[in-house]
C-alpha cells in the first residue's frame, strides 16, 4: 500500500473573511491551459487570449469542491460544483448561455476576499443545468439560474498573483 503523509499543518486563521463570489471569468477551454503546481495555477498557456468575465452581485453566488475517496477502488476525486444567479434578462445574455452551456470552459471565480478560484483546471467545466426565471411577484428574482461542474483529481486550484494579472489582462 502507497503511504501519502501529509506535509504540513495548518494555524487558526484570522477572522477576516467573508463568503460568496463576485465575478466569474469564462475562458474557452484548451488542453493543459493553466500549469498547476502546489495547489496553485501559476501560468496560463499563451494560447488563451480571451476571457468573458460575468459581474455577480446576489449571494446564491457559490463555488463548491467536494472530495471523496474510494479504498474499494482507489480513486479520489473532487466534484467542483459552481451555482449563479446572473439577475435581469437579455437577447445577449440569452445567446452566451446558450454558448456556455454547450461548450467545455475554465470558468475563474473571484470571491470577494480577492481571491481567484480556477474550475475545471484539468478537464473543463460545463453548465450542467440552467434555469431561466422571469419571477412572479414584483421583487421575484428575474434572470439566469446557471450550475456549472467539473472533475478533478486535485482540490480546485487557487491563481497566484502572477496568473490572476495575466487573467485580468485578457478580460475582453
Amino acid at each position: 500500500m502507497a503511504n501519502c503523509p501529509i506535509t504540513s499543518g495548518r494555524l487558526e486563521p484570522c477572522n477576516d473573511s467573508i463568503g460568496g463570489l463576485d465575478a466569474l471569468f469564462a475562458i474557452p477551454f484548451i488542453t493543459d491551459g493553466f500549469t498547476i503546481a502546489a495547489g496553485e495555477a501559476t501560468a496560463i498557456d499563451a494560447a488563451i487570449t480571451t476571457a468573458y468575465k460575468f459581474e455577480l452581485r446576489a449571494d446564491a453566488n457559490i463555488l463548491t469542491s467536494d472530495g471523496v475517496s474510494d479504498e474499494n477502488t482507489g480513486v479520489s476525486l473532487f466534484t467542483e460544483t459552481l451555482t449563479v444567479a446572473l439577475k435581469k434578462q437579455d437577447a445577449a445574455t440569452n445567446v452566451q448561455v446558450g454558448l456556455l452551456q454547450s461548450g467545455l470552459h475554465y470558468i475563474v471565480g473571484r470571491s470577494r476576499n480577492g481571491d481567484y478560484h480556477l474550475m475545471g483546471s484539468l478537464e473543463g467545466a460545463r453548465v450542467t443545468a440552467s434555469n431561466i426565471v422571469t419571477g412572479g411577484a414584483r421583487t421575484d428574482f428575474n434572470g439566469y439560474n446557471l450550475t456549472f461542474t467539473a472533475f478533478s483529481k486535485i482540490p480546485t486550484p487557487l491563481l497566484d498573483s502572477a496568473t490572476q494579472t495575466a487573467l485580468l489582462a485578457i478580460v475582453a
